[in-house]
């Protein structure tokens, strides 16, 4: 169930600090095509443009006070409100994925100068309640508020940012959105509300 989903591998039985319940909002980033990019480019070119994708990611969750959590395969965590929790969480992961969002288009940009495919890079924003721990220095987040935000991702146009209702409701006057309708997902009652933020 969607309540089993973890953003990262491993045995929730060992742990080495006490888990907790948090408001958190996390923010995923899948970068599609790295893939298909192997035909034209040769192993070690991929993989260097994988850690540009990855090194732009973990600045900008770290310049906005989160922290990068695991990347694979072109999925990328970040998490405001855990380990550390700031005033206006919500609004910061919001400014992060325009960050985001800005500055791989700039690598997006200068890699189809270069003659490589573009990727497609979606974002997706979500705020929610959930168990968080760390395993050997990995932040584990139990729950559905990850695997939402991955599925806002999933349903949105390239180079978009998609927010939930819920991180709407928090941090909606801060920005410029336009409302995408509702999502049905599985485990929830009710169509999830999206926004993509335009400003």
């Amino acid at each position: 169930s969607m309540d089993d989903t973890r953003t990262s591998v491993g045995s929730s039985r060992v742990s080495s600090t006490t888990e907790e319940r948090r408001q958190v909002t996390v923010i995923f980033c899948e970068i599609d095509g790295l893939g298909d990019m192997s035909n034209s480019l040769d192993a070690e070119d991929l993989l260097e443009l994988g850690e540009q994708y990855r090194a732009v990611w973990q600045q900008q969750i770290e310049r906005f006070g989160g922290t990068a959590g695991p990347y694979a395969d072109g999925a990328l965590y970040g998490y405001f409100g855990y380990p550390i929790a700031h005033e206006h969480d919500a609004r910061r992961a919001l400014s992060c994925g325009v960050a985001i969002r800005s500055a791989i288009d700039t690598l997006v940009k200068s890699a189809a100068d270069a003659g490589i495919t573009k990727p497609s890079v979606r974002i997706g924003v979500n705020t929610g309640s959930a168990i968080v721990g760390q395993q050997s220095g990995v932040i584990q987040v139990h729950g559905n508020t990850a695997s939402v935000a991955a599925r806002l991702a999933e349903h949105s146009a390239d180079g978009s940012v998609v927010v939930s209702g819920a991180t709407f409701r928090i941090a909606g006057h801060h920005f410029d959105y336009t409302a995408l309708g509702h999502l049905n997902l599985r485990g929830f009652t009710g169509a999830v509300p999206l926004y993509e933020v335009v400003a």
